[in-house]
């Protein structure tokens, strides 16, 4: 029993983690992909 509630755990930990890696990888990269717009509307 505790060994299922063990892994229950763990799961519910990695879901928060990936949760929050998802989050801070959605909100990092926007900049970066914006910029490489903007200047290749500068260029043009």
């Amino acid at each position: 029993m505790p060994r299922v509630t063990r892994s229950i755990y763990e799961l519910r930990m990695f879901r928060r983690e990936t949760l929050l890696w998802t989050i801070i990888l959605n909100r990092c990269p926007a900049p970066l992909s914006r910029s490489p717009m903007l200047h290749s509307n500068a260029c043009n």
